[in-house]
C-alpha cells in the first residue's frame, strides 16, 4: 500500500493510474479500470474519446430501434444478433452494465425481450448523461467532435 495526499491509501498499482487518468475526462458510467482502460484506448486524446462515445451513443440508439422493430415482426434471431453486437461494443466503451443487458437479451426467453429492451433504453440513457457531465464544461465538449452535431435522444425509441 501508498498512501498518498489526503490519507487515502491504495496498492501501487492504482496509484500510478490515478495519476495517469487525472485531467481525463472521468466517466461515471465505469469503473477506474474502465476508465483507465478508454485512456489507453484513446491514448489520452480527449477530443478522440468524445468522438468515439458520440459514435457509440449514435449506434446505439439506431440499434435499440432495430431491436423494438425485431420485436415487432417477432424476430428473436435478428434481435439477438443485433444483441451480440450492442454488446461488443459497449465491451469496447467500458460501458459494463449495458454490456451486460445485452448479453441478458441475447440469452433471454420471448417472455423478457421487451422488459429487457426498456431496460437497454435507461441504461443508454444513463451513459450519455455520464457522457456528457465528463465532457461538461471542457474545451472538447460533445457538440463540437466529430459530425459538428448533438447526441441523438434515446428517449422515444421504444414503442
Amino acid at each position: 500500500m501508498v498512501m498518498i495526499k489526503g490519507g487515502v491509501s491504495m496498492d501501487p498499482g492504482e496509484a500510478i493510474e490515478a495519476v495517469e487518468n487525472r485531467g481525463f475526462p472521468q466517466l461515471e458510467f465505469t469503473d477506474g479500470e474502465g476508465n483507465a482502460r478508454l485512456r489507453r484506448l484513446t491514448g489520452g486524446d480527449e477530443r478522440f474519446l468524445g468522438r468515439l462515445m458520440e459514435a457509440f451513443l449514435s449506434d446505439m440508439a439506431e440499434k435499440l430501434a432495430d431491436l423494438w422493430r425485431d420485436l415487432e415482426r417477432g424476430d428473436r434471431a435478428s434481435a439477438r444478433r443485433r444483441a451480440g453486437a450492442m454488446r461488443s461494443s459497449a465491451n469496447i466503451v467500458a460501458a459494463d452494465r449495458f454490456a451486460g443487458l445485452c448479453g441478458r437479451l441475447e440469452a433471454a426467453q420471448e417472455y423478457a425481450f421487451e422488459d429487457l429492451l426498456t431496460g437497454l433504453e435507461g441504461e443508454l440513457g444513463r451513459v450519455e448523461k455520464g457522457v456528457m457531465r465528463a465532457f461538461q464544461g471542457r474545451g472538447a465538449d460533445l457538440e463540437k467532435t466529430g459530425r459538428g452535431r448533438p447526441l441523438p435522444s434515446v428517449e422515444g425509441a421504444g414503442p
